[in-house]
């Protein structure tokens, strides 16, 4: 099947970021097989094509990520990636597959589109910035209405749907801390960097348990702390890694404000400097109810309505908010879960795989999606 073997290519090869040699490769080579144009002109190693382009109206529009992650394979399977600490764990090969097999059963139709369709590429995902660069040069200023697929462990062959906000708000956060070397034996010649950061995150945790109402639903991690070289000098630089989920832009907004004001005072109070460089920030995903209504039609119509059930509120960020916020949009939730096959480990772990048998329908639903919107039987 098409769509398997582009997914499995692609799974072989992740790449992270911008930096997606390999991975463009294969959605130009396959765009071009399909006489379908692109551009690259959008933001940095993205791929916008367009299905019909120079029909009348604004453009549909369907965008899939393209990145991997930063993790150690552990599938043993025949597909599994070639490279060293690199693997395709939250499905965006899965997602480019399915918009590649879309314009493959788009270009083949017996009728014609009466709108234009944006099929958009997008590098960066996992926390990049991708989905911005590429709206901040205009990818979206055309565009009536965007969907999207993210694939997970539900049931295989099954969608998802909801309305609304439907995950958080996010951001990673960088905290350096710069004091001054000493011996051990004398402590107060010196200013010490992982004291500042040992207060600082207990700051932090105190600030967030009384400066916000409780149900509050915000998440803070410090993931990494690194800092000093021996156990009696005076550590003079501390780095520690951060990310924050909250349910509410303006929670998000006011907890990174806090966090850079506490960095800085806690530094000076003891003798040293303080940073909180935010690394990036990700609103929250609404979906619009009419355009979550025409993608969940036709699912039905695929899937029939027994298959299509409604999805909970999630903690996970996801970068597409930021089209969401350019134009109405809708976000489904793919099943490629089966546990009699093993497809059981969710997304951004190293036993992560699918049942690709879902993948086909994903490109059906979009396709359905299309031709009710342009009004074609």
């Amino acid at each position: 099947m098409y769509v398997s073997k582009i997914r499995r290519e692609l799974h072989m090869h992740p790449e992270l970021g911008y930096d997606l040699p390999y991975t463009l490769g294969v959605v130009k080579r396959e765009l071009e097989k399909f006489s379908i144009p692109y551009t690259e002109k959008y933001g940095k190693s993205g791929i916008v094509a367009t299905i019909n382009e120079g029909a009348p109206g604004k453009a549909l529009a369907i965008r899939a990520d393209m990145d991997a992650l930063p993790i150690q394979e552990a599938n043993d399977v025949p597909y599994k990636s070639l490279y060293e600490g690199r693997m395709h764990a939250c499905g965006h090969d899965a997602h480019t597959a399915i918009l590649l097999d879309t314009a493959r059963k788009l270009t083949s139709l017996s009728v014609a589109l009466t709108r234009p369709v944006k099929l958009i590429f997008q590098p960066a995902e996992e926390g990049g910035g991708g989905a911005g660069r590429m709206v901040q040069d205009g990818c979206m200023d055309d565009v009536d209405e965007i969907v999207a697929i993210h694939v997970n462990i539900q049931p295989a062959c099954t969608v998802s749907f909801m309305t609304g906000p439907c995950n958080s708000a996010a951001s990673s956060v960088t905290i350096r801390f710069t004091g001054k070397s000493a011996h051990a034996a004398m402590q107060s010649s010196g200013s010490d960097a992982i004291m500042m950061a040992a207060h600082s995150l207990i700051a932090i945790e105190s600030y967030l348990a009384k400066r916000f109402p409780s149900g509050s639903h915000i998440l803070f991690n410090a993931g990494t702390i690194h800092g000093g070289t021996a156990a009696n000098i005076i550590a003079d630089e501390c780095t520690i890694k951060c990310t924050i989920r909250t349910r509410e832009n303006q929670d998000l907004e006011k907890f990174l404000d806090g966090i850079q004001t506490i960095v800085k005072n806690t530094a000076e109070i003891f003798g040293g400097t303080g940073e909180a460089k935010i690394n990036g920030i990700t609103p929250v995903l609404v979906h619009d109810p009419i355009v979550t209504e025409h993608l969940r039609k036709a699912a039905e119509e695929v899937l029939g309505k027994e298959n299509v059930f409604e999805m909970q509120r999630v903690a996970a960020s996801e970068d597409f908010s930021v089209f969401a916020q350019k134009a109405p949009a809708t976000m489904m939730r793919l099943g490629c879960g089966n546990a009699e096959k093993g497809f059981v480990h969710p997304v951004h772990t190293p036993h992560f795989d699918i049942d690709e048998s879902a993948l086909d329908k994903g490109s059906d639903i979009y396709v359905r999606y299309l031709l009710n919107r342009m009004g074609i039987g």
